[in-house]
């Protein structure tokens, strides 16, 4: 790896941490312009895909939030959690199937993923299928 290489990495990883640092004061506005310099070098663009994703879902911009996470689905080694957020969304939106299908996805990929299994969990109960609910909150504990 060539030195200007390392250098624009690092200056992509800084920019990420500086976006979710604003991301975590408020500032989603300032954070999403720092995650998309983070974009063009960072290594684990996903990663920088679903935190921008959600400060755009925390501004109310819901066909950017959706676009992030897609593109971190399609980019990402391993999607769950691009699944998962994606299924938030969906879920903030009122799109049940769809969010439970993103979920499911999610649990595919990483059959320990807690936070997908808990949704499932509410989702089930809600619907008062209780015997559902029950073996999707023991998943939760079990993992």
């Amino acid at each position: 790896m060539d030195k200007h290489s390392w250098y624009a990495r690092q200056q992509a990883r800084l920019a990420y941490r500086r976006g979710c640092t604003l991301a975590r004061q408020g500032n989603h506005q300032s954070a999403i312009a720092a995650l998309s310099k983070a974009l063009t070098d960072h290594p684990d663009a996903a990663a920088v895909y679903i935190t921008r994703g959600l400060s755009y879902q925390a501004m109310g911009q819901l066909d950017n939030a959706q676009h992030d996470f897609t593109t971190a689905i399609d980019c990402a080694d391993n999607p769950a959690d691009a699944y998962f957020q994606r299924g938030q969304l969906f879920h903030e939106q009122g799109n049940a199937p769809e969010a439970l299908s993103d979920w499911q996805q999610a649990i595919d990929i990483s059959p320990n993923h807690a936070n997908a299994h808990f949704q499932i969990g509410i989702a089930q109960s809600q619907k008062e299928e209780f015997t559902a609910a029950l073996a999707s909150f023991n998943q939760v504990l079990e993992v």
